[in-house]
């Protein structure tokens, strides 16, 4: 199948991002011929602000970008991740003018939320789902600005006039129930879990018997590296069936630490509120009142004169060093207190046959089962009982629980088979 992808990368590499150079590489190891229409969002900054406005709202340049792709490579579908705001609803306009089918991936709440978190003051909120966008445009919830969100309200609603016949892919019920309420047809929404290649096989999932022969992973990593640099503008390069702009790691690296057998949690992603740090920490702190010898990693953020007992700021790593580090750690904690689309990392600790312990929020609430215990986002002292539990059971025991349940409902199959039927449903419908 002929295959154009198209994606818009965020200043700071994401999950998103991540899923977009994986899910990319994968159709192409599967035999696809895929045509990859990128652009980084740092190049809006290079514009004067009537010229941004213009190109969020519908940019001319990516819009001709893709029509001349399109002439180019006629693919049989176009597959969308992020369009907001470097591709605009413009690409859209294009596969439409050119009848090609287009599949979109719904990874956030942008469909119906400015912020698209669904996240306000430290609380849920979903005052603009399924009805007036009013008061995200009062509360200015998208960069905190009541003109740029009104920019980026405008620019949803020209974007959803634009997908009438778009086929969508949910991450999650979580996700999906949401679009529903926002008004997009049900029978055209498929749920699909996130992809997420397993790295090499390690001594701990081989010595527990857990692992299956697998590929190395190209772009593996749970989103904590950041990305530093403006790439070359919208369909700037060409060759090799790309037209892209690629967001680059960047900041300072440390190696891996060697936890030295001491019991380990793990954390991945960034210092944000609602990412729930602080209450991670707080958590810790009983956990160290149990097990002093427990250790707490944080990967993805820095606070250089913090000096918590246990606790290593670790900051930006490369890619390839995330899941060495979740093998290495006694469990991933993922204490999120927004409603979290999925929980890519989730995925990622369970292929290398670590546990996780995640807060019951959003897409997080539906990974909940063997290997991934569940607590009340709202308590510490729950999130410290079941990351004491998890402290307690030895490694033997749980990696080839946690490699079974990857290998159930996380394997790169199955995310390739329902990718598959839904892109060839949008492609006959031509």
């Amino acid at each position: 199948m002929k295959i154009l992808t198209m994606h818009a990368f965020y200043q700071v590499l994401g999950g998103e991002d991540i899923s977009h150079r994986t899910e990319t590489a994968y159709l192409r190891e599967r035999g696809h011929d895929v045509h990859d229409l990128t652009v980084h969002n740092a190049d809006l900054g290079d514009l004067s602000t009537p010229a941004r406005i213009r190109a969020t709202l519908s940019n001319p340049r990516t819009g001709e970008a893709a029509r001349q792709a399109i002439a180019r490579f006629q693919p049989d579908v176009a597959y969308c991740n992020n369009l907001f705001p470097g591709l605009s609803s413009s690409v859209i306009a294009a596969c439409n003018d050119a009848h090609i089918p287009v599949v979109r991936v719904l990874r956030n709440y942008r469909i119906t939320c400015a912020a698209g978190s669904l996240y306000r003051d430290g609380q849920h909120c979903d005052s603009c789902v399924g009805s007036s966008p009013l008061p995200g445009i009062i509360h200015g919830c998208y960069r905190g600005s009541r003109p740029t969100t009104a920019i980026a309200t405008l620019a949803r609603q020209r974007d959803l006039h634009r997908n009438r016949d778009t086929h969508w892919i949910a991450i999650s019920q979580y996700v999906r129930d949401i679009a529903i309420r926002a008004g997009l047809d049900a029978d055209h929404i498929t749920v699909r879990p996130n992809l997420s290649q397993p790295p090499a096989p390690s001594a701990k999932t081989d010595g527990a018997g857990a692992g299956r022969d697998a590929a190395q992973a190209s772009g593996t990593g749970a989103g904590a590296a950041q990305a530093g640099g403006a790439g070359a503008g919208a369909g700037a390069a060409q060759g090799s069936g790309t037209d892209a702009v690629t967001a680059r790691p960047g900041g300072d690296h440390q190696p891996p630490t060697p936890t030295g057998g001491a019991p380990t949690i793990l954390y991945v992603g960034r210092d944000t509120p609602e990412k729930g740090l602080p209450l991670l920490l707080d958590a810790f702190t009983t956990v160290r009142t149990h097990r002093p010898d427990a250790q707490l990693h944080i990967v993805g953020a820095s606070r250089p004169h913090d000096t918590t007992p246990g606790v290593t700021w670790v900051g930006s790593v490369p890619h390839e060093q995330v899941a060495a580090r979740m093998a290495d750690a006694t469990v991933l904690a993922v204490p999120s207190t927004w409603a979290e689309p999925f929980g890519r990392v989730v995925v990622e600790a369970l292929a290398v046959g670590t546990p996780v312990v995640a807060a019951a929020t959003g897409g997080l609430a539906e990974l909940g089962g063997q290997s991934v215990d569940l607590f009340d986002p709202t308590s510490p002292a729950q999130l410290a009982e079941r990351l004491l539990d998890a402290l307690a059971r030895p490694a033997a025991e749980t990696a080839p629980l946690a490699r079974a349940r990857y290998d159930a409902d996380f394997a790169p199959d199955r995310w390739y088979s329902i990718t598959m039927d839904v892109l060839q449903r949008a492609a006959a419908s031509r």
